[in-house]
């Protein structure tokens, strides 16, 4: 309709690998006016893990790299909600206003486990893992050809390493 879109897809991917995997994703978006908008998501992702890539610093540490078992592919929900407000601070001075939540909740993930001083051990999730995503953003145009943008984001990200809930570091 005018002001209420809705979209669900589904995704099939057959990996060589790890097998096919079938990917739900819904988007839904709410306009109240033609200032503001109000956007749901929710859904699954499937991701190869590139360890290297994805933790370089575990090349320069000279820790043995211990594979505790068979990597696997890994597997999250994420959902998240983001509303949008367009104004005017003054004659041709639009600004945005944009205010996000995010949480993705792994149902497998590789774990890489550095609190060990010798070792790194490399195993898959075994107990919870989440992030959550808050940020705050704020885009105007202060002059003409100049605009600012300034934004807070807060990260609350937590895996289970050998039984224990901790933070993941940085």
């Amino acid at each position: 309709t005018e002001k209420f879109t809705a979209l669900a897809g589904l995704r099939y991917d057959k990996h060589n690998h790890f097998g096919d995997f079938i990917t739900p994703r819904t988007h839904l978006n709410y306009r109240p006016n033609d200032k503001t908008s109000i956007r749901i998501s929710a859904g699954t992702g499937f991701r190869n893990p590139h360890i290297f890539m994805d933790n370089p610093a575990i090349l320069a540490s000279s820790r043995e790299l211990v594979f505790v078992e068979d990597i696997d592919v890994e597997q999250a929900w994420n959902a998240g909600v983001q509303f949008t407000h367009n104004f005017v601070m003054g004659a041709d001075k639009p600004a945005t206003l944009v205010l996000d939540f995010y949480r993705t909740e792994f149902q497998n993930q590789l774990v890489v486990d550095m609190e060990s001083t010798k070792h790194i051990y490399l195993y898959s999730l075994d107990g919870k893992s989440y992030s959550n995503a808050a940020q705050s953003e704020l885009t105007a145009t202060i002059m003409s050809g100049f605009d600012v943008t300034t934004a807070v984001r807060f990260n609350d990200v937590k895996t289970t390493y050998q039984g224990e809930l901790l933070s993941i570091p940085l």
